[in-house]
């Protein structure tokens, strides 16, 4: 992909074009301003960064695109909206880049399955991927942005939080296949119901050129069921034998096979959640034109991302760190997960956000979930704690087995006490209740 050059730029913004100078990177932060780069100024509802116009041209930048309220100076681009000319500049980008592009999407697993294609592709092909949940509408134009013109590959996580988001994100990234991990109840707020999530979620697969390829998790009913758009290939994975899907062949608890005859692939992944992403991410990666002999090599690396099924130990516990984010669909997972496990079984469970007018009632079947799985305890964090308990307990949870507690930070004693139970504990909640921080203080 060639590098883009500043009069490019301003005739993509239909602004005055200046000089044609290459650009070497592209940042939003003015403190990573190298020199020939271009910073782009975002507003945000405190913050306007076009303040920060003349520190980024002292540093070296080639451009910047500030807003109106930046002094006029013949190397800024002022425009009405920074963010929408991020969008502008990284479609052009895209334009230029000739190499697949893969969208992900789903209401759980994007960066899971994002993060296996991480550490399967070859470090050789210079490949494209986000950092963190870079997967809206500034984190899918910054992470194409981060292409090197070297790159033979984009892997891109796009997200949505309302109607319209991920046709937007498309039109931007311009997608030649896709992935699509999961749909539940997430982001309700904006997206209303289940229904709505599975909609707008299509709109990645509507997005895609004839002929294009869409990898689907045959193992969830809702996509397994889903009518999709004519004129592309659907390849259903899962890890469920049946007809029409394509399923690993178990050699034994920890390896597999592409095919029967094909190399044998060891793996370290300790739940189902995380074999069916490793499985996706194979397939994915073997269609990419990843050999197999190199899928054999890396999966046995392949480990959970941070707060994603991280594993941890204290003294003779065992925590699974499944924290930076939950859902209903997640959240049922991570419980399922943590029923098939022997020995002492606990968990502290966080509040779900975004689930508008259902939250009460989703909590509730979270309580009936964990009572139904037996539990040998559970500390509940968070304002709707107090009905997953009560769910929990009229389905038959013991009231002394169950501890609510109103916010995390009150929560640290029962949290203690908990771990020092010992057995397997899962920590599972919504990114804002950050119960990763419960272990501050805890000797690891």
């Amino acid at each position: 992909m060639s590098r883009l050059n500043t009069a490019e730029i301003a005739a993509a913004l239909n602004v005055d074009a200046g000089d044609a100078t290459p650009l070497t990177s592209f940042t939003t932060d003015s403190r990573t301003v190298c020199p020939g780069a271009c910073f782009i100024a975002l507003q945000g509802p405190r913050h306007d960064a076009s303040a920060f116009a003349e520190q980024a041209l002292a540093a070296g930048a080639a451009l910047v695109i500030a807003g109106k309220s930046a002094r006029a100076h013949a190397q800024v681009l002022r425009v009405d909206n920074p963010l929408a000319a991020l969008g502008t500049i990284a479609a052009l980008a895209r334009s230029r880049f000739e190499g697949p592009v893969l969208g992900i999407t789903g209401s759980a697993g994007k960066t899971t399955l994002k993060e296996h294609l991480r550490q399967l592709i070859p470090a050789d092909w210079c490949a494209v991927f986000p950092e963190a949940s870079h997967n809206n509408s500034e984190g899918v134009p910054r992470t194409i942005l981060s292409a090197q013109p070297e790159a033979r590959c984009m892997v891109l996580e796009l997200g949505t939080n309302a109607p319209g988001e991920i046709a937007a994100l498309s039109r931007i990234s311009a997608p030649t296949l896709a992935a699509f991990t999961s749909i539940g109840a997430a982001h309700l707020q904006g997206l209303g119901n289940v229904g709505g999530v599975l909609q707008e979620k299509m709109d990645l697969a509507r997005a895609l050129p004839v002929g294009a390829t869409a990898f689907i998790n045959a193992d969830d009913a809702l996509l397994a069921n889903a009518v999709w758009p004519t004129g592309i290939e659907v390849v259903r994975l899962g890890l469920r034998a049946v007809p029409g899907v394509r399923t690993p062949v178990v050699c034994d608890g920890q390896a597999l096979r592409m095919r029967s005859a094909g190399l044998r692939i060891e793996h370290a992944a300790t739940t189902e959640v995380q074999m069916r992403s490793l499985w996706m991410a194979l397939c994915i990666a073997e269609f990419l034109g990843v050999d197999e002999a190199h899928l054999a090599q890396a999966a046995p690396c392949v480990a959970p991302a941070r707060l994603r099924g991280e594993i941890r130990r204290i003294g003779e516990t065992l925590l699974i760190l499944d924290c930076y984010n939950a859902n209903p669909l997640s959240m049922r997972a991570a419980l399922e997960d943590l029923g098939r496990r022997s020995g002492a079984r606990r968990a502290v469970l966080g509040e779900m956000l975004e689930l508008g007018s259902d939250a009460e009632e989703f909590h509730r079947e979270v309580g009936r979930q964990v009572a139904g799985l037996q539990l040998d305890e559970v500390l509940l964090i968070g304002p709707s704690a107090p009905f997953t308990a009560e769910a929990a307990h009229a389905a038959g949870m013991p009231a002394q087995s169950i501890t609510v507690c109103p916010t995390r930070e009150s929560a640290n004693t029962a949290f203690r006490t908990l771990v020092a139970h010992g057995g397997t504990v899962l920590l599972k909640g919504s990114r804002l209740m950050a119960l990763e921080r419960l272990l501050e203080g805890q000797h690891e």
